[in-house]
């Protein structure tokens, strides 16, 4: 059974921005994170993300001193690969959503997602994702799209591709990405049930390649009845610099049960319980899944996040938290001794 300390659901949140709900639903495993974005109709913050992979550009200053930093780092936005098309029988593209439930397993690594979607004619079909990574080989993602009728009954044509060159928005917050104008997209490998795509930086001379593979076809048409149909679909993201291969991938179920192996290992390792507060015990499982996720395992990419989600929580003080966090973390590291 599932501990419910290590459970979040869409009802333990009070907000449903999809930004927020993209960012707290998030999975990762250090090399790459995927943002939990509606699968049929993203916001504009939607995408992956890789630890490392950055464009650069020139910091202008109005007066300029020495020892100012010459060169902005910003972290790109690499394609959606969550992001799938379905089709009616007439050729309408189911394109309204409404987000169902959420639910992120922290004691498996697991993301499920459940939307109800409608065309054009207002029939509907339920959508459910469920989104694992790969933690040991970090560049695999599995994606399982499982879809039942509603009120639709007939085919229909899904498409599984990777949308490109939009990128974030100029903006006046610092905290946002600013908008990059200077990557170029390049299909390296397109086929029925492959596709690959290189982004390449155009100032700080990086790129990174990016798979889809399924055993059947990246477009494939169903009759919807009385029984869903599942449709598999698996992600690789290459190391940067690095070719990527689509031979010898894992299936979902191989990812799948990898990621309970190292969450279980994990856990039994680093567990924190607070006895007396539900709320407490949660918050705390939900920041030490973060810290493992998102932290790079690289040792030039070992980089912990500036702030943690939970500031201050009744009478527990940030710096208590990031001690707790800090010493759960430093189990996992067992050639490094404290002094």
């Amino acid at each position: 059974m599932i501990k419910l300390s290590k459970m979040l659901r869409l009802d333990d949140l009070k907000s449903t921005q999809p930004e927020y709900l993209e960012s707290i639903f998030s999975i990762a495993n250090g090399h790459l994170g995927i943002r939990a974005s509606d699968p049929i109709s993203p916001s504009d913050n939607a995408g992956t993300i890789v630890n490392g992979f950055y464009e650069e550009s020139n910091i202008i200053y109005g007066e300029k001193a020495y020892g100012y930093a010459e060169k902005n780092q910003t972290i790109v936005k690499l394609p959606d690969l969550r992001q799938i098309e379905i089709y009616d029988e007439n050729d309408d593209k189911f394109i309204h959503t409404q987000l169902q439930d959420m639910k992120l397993d922290m004691a498996q690594g697991i993301l499920h997602s459940t939307y109800k979607i409608s065309n054009a004619k207002n029939e509907f079909i339920n959508l459910e994702l469920t989104g694992v990574v790969n933690q040991e080989k970090s560049q695999f993602i599995g994606l399982r799209y499982k879809i039942s009728s509603d009120d639709y009954k007939g085919k229909i044509r899904l498409v599984q591709d990777m949308k490109f060159g939009e990128t974030a928005q100029d903006s006046d917050d610092p905290r946002k990405s600013r908008e990059i104008t200077t990557l170029q997209y390049d299909n390296v490998l397109t086929s029925q049930n492959q596709n690959v795509l290189r982004i390449t930086t155009e100032n700080s001379q990086l790129f990174i390649e990016m798979g889809l593979t399924t055993d059947k076809n990246l477009k494939q048409t169903f009759s919807l009845a009385n029984t869903p149909i599942t449709f598999d679909v698996i992600a690789a993201v290459g190391n940067i610099n690095q070719e990527i291969s689509l031979d010898n991938v894992p299936t979902f179920e191989e990812i799948e049960l990898e990621s309970k192996h190292f969450w279980k290992n994990f856990w039994n390792q680093s567990e924190v319980k607070i006895d007396g507060d539900d709320q407490l015990d949660q918050a705390i499982h939900f920041n030490l899944y973060q810290l493992e996720s998102s932290a790079g395992r690289m040792v030039k990419l070992i980089f912990l996040p500036k702030a943690f989600q939970v500031s201050v929580m009744k009478g527990i003080t940030s710096g208590t938290l990031k001690c707790i966090c800090l010493h759960s973390l430093l189990t996992q590291i067992p050639k490094l001794q404290l002094t």
